[in-house]
């Protein structure tokens, strides 16, 4: 497919690319406020972002296939990684797409293959089963390839507890403080399910006593090798 050579500033609330291709002179500017859809994939900064060259942006129909499960058939592919971009992501998906790997709408997750780990990473959003869309704010990530699966699939290529070390949280469900244990260089992110982040602490002990009963998402990065893991928290 010929390449679509988009170098514009994005000065309206959305436009729409098959493609998005920047060679190294251009960029592509997104407002805060404003938002590009390639082809399904939307993104919408939390502040002016900028997409430089020499990079490309397409969908693939091809699922992702690992030997811990297979993606839906929709994936968008970056030939550089997308960094430090901060605000919603919204994937778009045809019911068609599911079918292959019987996955059900209402348990997809969002996976994003995370850089320079190059692993991939589940992220519970927010789906809209009339839009068919999955979405989750994110405060900062790096990343090449986006695509979602059924919440009973992974996509992950190595063996994190080998790469990543061993991490013990406790108690889940927690009532009031939630204990990590490990030997590694960690930083702690906790989310709410609208991807809102609540608190980064490199704290072992997180106290959630004034928290509201709900479900979390506690994102634990390892600072020396750039990797991260998540996890799902219960407070009762």
């Amino acid at each position: 497919m010929k390449k679509l050579l988009l170098i514009v500033f994005l000065y309206s609330n959305f436009i729409n690319a098959q493609q998005l291709a920047v060679d190294n002179t251009s960029k592509v500017t997104i407002e805060n406020g404003a938002s590009i859809n390639i082809s399904g994939l939307k993104l919408a900064p939390s502040s002016t972002y900028d997409i430089t060259g020499e990079i490309t942006i397409s969908k693939s129909e091809t699922p992702v296939t690992t030997s811990n499960g297979t993606s839906i058939d929709r994936v968008y592919n970056s030939s550089t990684a997308i960094n430090n971009f901060s605000g919603e992501i919204t994937f778009f998906y045809e019911d068609s797409e599911l079918n292959n790997t019987s996955a059900n709408e209402a348990d997809l997750k969002l996976e994003v293959k995370e850089t320079p780990s190059g692993l991939w990473t589940p992220y519970t959003g927010t789906i809209n089963q009339t839009l068919n869309s999955i979405s989750f704010t994110f405060s900062s990530i790096n990343f090449n390839s986006i695509t979602a699966v059924d919440d009973g699939a992974t996509l992950s290529i190595q063996d994190l507890e080998t790469v990543f070390g061993k991490v013990s949280i406790y108690p889940n469900p927690t009532t009031s403080l939630l204990k990590i244990d490990s030997d590694k260089n960690l930083t702690f992110e906790l989310y709410d399910l609208m991807g809102k982040q609540i608190l980064k602490t490199k704290n072992h002990t997180i106290n959630l006593t004034h928290s509201p009963n709900a479900v979390y998402l506690l994102k634990v990065n390892n600072e020396d090798l750039k990797i991260s893991k998540s996890y799902k928290i219960v407070k009762e």
